[in-house]
């Protein structure tokens, strides 16, 4: 923020962004890499305490690559850290990795390949152009699941691994653990998600963990008593898991949840690709009241400069904001990345960047990643860049 801008003045300004007139702050943009056409970079980045960023490329080279970005001097160096076979490999990773930091591995799933065609979850541990890639599970389409596509989490304490997948179990997902066992790992189904009134289907989101051990939180995309979708949470008691709904969208306050985040507290924030007051999209939140839940929209997006159909929000714990991602409009239409502050009724909209002028990429994807040191801000597009294939860029506020 530029240093003229004194404090009330700030504030002033952050109370005038509203639903129909979002603010525009000072933050510069650069794309510091562009894939090729029909790459599809979906996969959101992770980033490790060199600086160094890791990412997925669903179709880069046929079947999809998992890419590491380092910079010296300003200048950012591409290397592709494993380039995926298909059969018995896995196959097209939409989901990003997640970086173990202690032991300098990181996990990801693939929607495909592995032994059944049904998708992989994996670990990659980078050493340049050896690093070495394994496939720790192959789904089979069963009870297990199929084709899974959200980011995995870990649990810090005992390093098991959490995901869902989107197809299968008994028809409409499941959600999975995958348990360290020396050099092996241990597959574990948690939950298979039966859709209908009663249940959600499709779970497409990162698990998030609750304030108390043994429970998680999740977002299925569809399903629930109207059709588009709920929160769930899953909780273990003695060895056995249990699944039951947070929320259940109705359509007019948001539908088709695809991304959460949460914050110490326990609250727990996302978007809703479709619904809400012009069908194009909402901000929600749930806070913890004793057992339950209150949800609440706290930004509703509209038709206007700060875009519609938001995919992925990430929460910034040291700025007290929401960074959220909108897939498409914006001043360009090719999408925006939104910073929001509290505010009432709804939180305070500030457009970070519109993406789609020039070379510049377009159509972003993923939840973005934070330097906690410098403060930049960095994510990927699908389209646009110099070859039109997709970007990675960064934004420096």
């Amino acid at each position: 923020m530029n240093s003229r801008f004194t404090a009330s003045a700030l504030l002033g300004l952050l109370a005038a962004c509203s639903i129909s007139v979002p603010c525009a702050l000072s933050a510069t943009e650069k794309v510091i890499y562009s894939f090729r056409s029909g790459s599809y970079p979906y996969g959101r980045l992770e980033q490790d305490p060199s600086g160094a960023l890791y990412g997925t490329a669903y179709n880069q080279k046929g079947s999809g690559t998992a890419y590491q970005l380092t910079e010296k001097q300003g200048v950012w160096t591409f290397l592709a850290l494993h380039t995926f076979g298909g059969s018995g490999d896995g196959a097209h990773p939409y989901a990003g990795p997640l970086v173990d930091l202690a032991q300098g591995i990181f996990y990801g799933v693939t929607q495909y390949g592995g032994t059944q065609n049904r998708g992989t979850v994996y670990s990659v541990v980078p050493s340049g152009k050896n690093s070495t890639e394994k496939v720790l599970y192959s789904f089979s389409g069963g009870q297990d699941g199929a084709h899974p596509t959200a980011l995995l989490a870990r649990d810090k304490t005992s390093g098991a691994l959490y995901g869902t997948a989107v197809d299968s179990g008994r028809g409409c997902g499941s959600a999975f653990t995958l348990t360290p066992n020396g050099d092996n790992w241990t597959f574990s189904s948690l939950y298979d998600f039966v859709g209908g009134s009663g249940d959600g289907c499709n779970p497409s989101a990162q698990l998030k963990p609750g304030a108390k051990a043994g429970t998680w939180f999740g977002a299925t995309e569809f399903g629930g008593a109207n059709g588009v979708g709920t929160v769930f949470s899953l909780a273990e008691k003695g060895g056995v898991w249990s699944e039951s709904l947070v929320y259940t969208f109705s359509g007019d306050e948001g539908g088709n949840p695809l991304d959460l985040d949460s914050s110490d507290d326990g609250t727990i924030y996302g978007v809703a690709y479709a619904g809400g007051q012009q069908g194009a999209g909402t901000v929600f939140q749930l806070t913890p009241r004793r057992k339950k839940f209150d949800y609440s929209v706290i930004y509703p997006l509209a038709a206007s400069n700060a875009g519609v159909g938001p995919l992925g929000v990430k929460f910034d714990s040291k700025a007290g904001r929401l960074l959220v991602i909108a897939g498409s409009g914006g001043a360009y239409g090719g999408g925006a990345l939104l910073s929001l502050t509290p505010g009432s009724p709804y939180w305070n909209v500030s457009v970070l960047h519109s993406f789609g002028s020039g070379l510049d990429g377009r159509t972003p994807e993923s939840r973005v990643e934070i330097d906690q040191t410098t403060g930049d801000i960095y994510g990927t597009t699908i389209s646009g860049g110099a070859h039109g294939g997709g970007a990675v860029y960064q934004v420096t506020p």
